[in-house]
């Protein structure tokens, strides 16, 4: 039984408020889940395995993706009970900047202002990087969705449908005969390159053969070869940071200083270093939590961190200061019209080039907040014509 044929029992009793059925498909659905599901998927949950009210708040697509092309296919491939469930959480490192590739500087960053937000129809989860190039901002979607976007406005230049969900980061530049390329990787470790002219595909191949292999890793190129990572077997381990139980937490942004040195910000200016606590944006938002595990990005002067509230802040490289937030869990336009909503900021950290910030908002797992959108910031026209 594929894992498209099992879907609509199964969200009969896991998301009873995304579709609507009869009695006895309900009754179906419960008895396939508590068989197949309930084993891990408890009605609580855990800290790594999501309950029932969590997969409530997913879309039928997210589920299926799981299922058919994510780190539940083998599940979804045979109805079965399952041991447990292996973390994908992937920490990128922090990204710096040098200031001829960002187009800004601290001195920017408090007028930065919302300029487009780009949607993905029934996404959840916004977890790859976009490729800035010139003009074009590349980004894949949570189905394999890859789209080119005009850095300007938002508006799509060209799309390509993937066979499977897309983890790991794009990668633009050079290719053969001078052609610019995009390479990428999906979660059945097909690889590849598309023209970043015309999003034509110029060549794809399998590049893992163990039948449990799922790709997470991005693609690099030496000498016109192109390296990509899979998970070995499907198994990841993977690391957050956030609050332990039965202890308050709120997540802090951390300047270590030189090698052997303490921390070199003093918040609360009464002369002790140490990290900056951080005031979250929890209030009436469910599945919201007080910490920070993206990566950050640095530009001269100021650096970027997002958290699990939804919340994009740059602080100042001297002290540690925020000198400029946004909430990305608030209701905004999208390109096109495409029904959108921010989330938790997790995983990738933000990108910066050619003047503009661009921001993931969405990480639905571990019961943090769903989200399908990416945001482009600028400097605002006003603070520009004082320039």
């Amino acid at each position: 039984m594929s894992a498209r044929s099992l879907l609509a029992p199964v969200l009969v009793a896991a998301a009873s408020s995304l579709v609507a059925c009869g009695l006895s498909s309900a009754q179906q659905g419960e008895k396939l889940f508590a068989e197949s599901c309930g084993h891990c998927h408890s009605a609580a949950g855990t800290e790594r395995t999501p309950g029932v009210t969590v997969l409530s708040q997913l879309s039928p697509r997210t589920i299926a993706a799981s299922l058919e092309d994510g780190v539940m296919r083998a599940e979804g491939s045979k109805p079965a009970p399952s041991r447990g469930w292996a973390s994908p959480a992937t920490r990128p490192a922090p990204v710096s900047n040098p200031p001829e590739r960002a187009g800004l500087n601290a001195a920017d960053v408090p007028n930065l202002e919302l300029r487009w937000a780009f949607a993905f129809p029934g996404g959840t989860n916004m977890r790859t990087s976009p490729a800035v190039a010139g003009d074009v901002a590349v980004v894949a979607g949570p189905f394999g969705e890859v789209a080119a976007l005009d850095l300007a406005t938002g508006c799509v230049r060209w799309s390509y449908e993937a066979d499977a969900t897309i983890r790991g980061a794009i990668l633009v530049g050079e290719g053969a005969q001078g052609r610019a390329v995009a390479w990428f990787a999906d979660s059945r470790t097909n690889a590849y390159a598309v023209d970043l002219e015309s999003g034509s595909l110029l060549w794809r191949q399998r590049v893992g053969w163990h039948a449990a292999a799922y790709g997470t890793g991005s693609p690099a190129v030496w000498s016109s070869p192109t390296i990509e990572g899979d998970s070995g077997g499907g198994a990841e381990v993977g690391s957050g940071l956030g609050p332990r139980p039965g202890r308050r937490w709120r997540g802090s942004v951390v300047h270590p200083g030189r090698k052997g040195q303490r921390a070199r910000w003093d918040p609360l200016g009464d002369g002790r270093r140490r990290p900056l606590r951080l005031r979250p944006q929890c209030r009436g938002k469910r599945g919201c939590f007080a910490a920070n595990s993206a990566a950050v990005t640095a530009i001269h002067g100021a650096v970027f961190a997002g958290g699990l509230d939804g919340v994009i802040r740059a602080h100042s490289t001297v002290d540690g200061r925020v000198i400029w937030e946004f909430d990305t869990t608030r209701p905004v336009g999208t390109v096109g019209g495409v029904p959108g909503r921010g989330g938790a900021i997790d995983g990738p950290g933000p990108v910066i080039a050619g003047g503009m910030l661009l921001v993931n908002s969405g990480y639905g797992l571990f019961g943090q907040m769903p989200g399908n959108l990416l945001l482009a910031f600028g400097v605002g026209d006003s603070a520009r014509s004082r320039d």
